[in-house]
C-alpha cells in the first residue's frame, strides 16, 4: 500500500520544476506551466492519496495543463494526450471513396482517439455490420485481441 506523501516531499519535488512556489494554508501555488500566469496552479497534499491534487485557476484547458505537468515529470505520463490529430490524415480518410459509410465513421472515430468498445456502443452496430467494418478496415476481432 503506498504511503501518504508528506507535504514537504511534494513541495521539494514540485518547487525546483515549477517557478515561483508560494505557501498557502491549503498547500502551494505555482505559476501555470502553460500560460505562465502567476500563482494560477494550486497543489495540495490530500490525506489518503499517494499523489498531490492540483487545480488550474487560469482558464487553460485541464488537458493542456496535465500534458505540461507530464512533460515536466510531475504527473504520470498516462495523463498526457494519446496523440496529436493529423489533419492531413483525416482529410485523406474523408476523401477515400472506397470506404463504406460505417467503416469511414469507425476509422475517423479511432483516429480521434475513441476506443473500440466506445465506438461499438455509440454506433449501435449489429454483429453482422460490425463484422463488415472489421473486414473492410482489417481490424482484429474482439476474440482475436486477447
Amino acid at each position: 500500500m503506498p504511503r501518504e506523501p508528506a507535504e514537504d516531499e511534494i513541495f521539494l519535488r514540485w518547487y525546483p520544476v515549477l517557478s515561483d512556489g508560494h505557501r498557502i494554508p491549503s498547500g502551494w501555488r505555482f505559476d501555470c506551466p502553460v500560460c505562465m500566469k502567476a500563482r494560477r496552479l494550486s497543489v495540495q497534499a490530500m490525506v489518503g492519496k499517494a499523489h498531490p491534487e492540483w487545480n488550474s485557476h487560469c482558464g487553460c484547458p485541464r488537458g493542456d495543463v496535465r500534458a505540461a505537468l507530464a512533460k515536466l515529470g510531475l504527473v504520470s505520463a498516462r495523463y498526457s494526450p494519446r496523440h496529436a490529430i493529423d489533419v492531413d490524415e483525416l482529410v485523406s480518410i474523408i476523401l477515400d471513396r472506397s470506404l463504406p459509410p460505417n467503416a469511414l465513421r469507425v476509422l475517423l472515430l479511432q483516429k480521434l482517439g475513441m476506443s473500440t468498445p466506445d465506438i461499438r456502443s455509440k454506433m449501435g452496430l449489429s454483429k453482422q455490420s460490425w463484422g463488415d467494418v472489421v473486414r473492410k478496415l482489417g481490424l482484429r476481432r474482439r476474440s482475436e485481441a486477447t
